[in-house]
């Protein structure tokens, strides 16, 4: 007796293409650099282009623009993100700034500066301490 579940694909096939590949970022970094900030494990790339995804979608939502993984601009804002979040991986924020400021450089010059914006924002609500009562 066979067992229904034999049939069953090992992983989701996904016919999907990534926005950025492991490739692309091996590209952007020296070997060396790339084995100092991954320590040879792939795993930790990959959840970095996940982070970097991430932050490049409140990037845009702060611009007001969808994301589009297949623009080569996207790809680039989002492949800089990915390498900061690799230098943030490794407790080394400030060696990854560049990144960061390149990515941010890119959508402020495309789509409108992102800092103006941020600071634009009216605040939601505010906190207001509770007076003293005398005991």
């Amino acid at each position: 007796m066979s067992d229904p579940l034999d049939d069953l694909p090992a992983s989701p096939d996904s016919s999907e293409d990534p926005a950025l590949t492991l490739a692309m970022v091996k590209t952007a970094l020296s070997a060396k650099l790339y084995d100092e900030l991954t320590d040879g494990d792939d795993t930790v790339t990959d959840r970095c282009i996940e982070a970097g995804t991430l932050r490049a979608e409140g990037l845009f939502s702060v611009v007001k623009v969808t994301l589009d993984p297949e623009h080569p601009l996207h790809r680039e804002i989002i492949r800089n993100l990915t390498i900061y979040e690799m230098f943030a991986f490794n407790g080394d924020s400030k060696g990854g700034k560049e990144y960061l400021t390149a990515a941010t450089d890119l959508v402020s010059v495309n789509y409108g500066n992102v800092e103006a914006i941020q600071k634009s924002y009216a605040p939601i609500g505010a906190i207001k301490a509770p007076g003293r009562r005398r005991l």
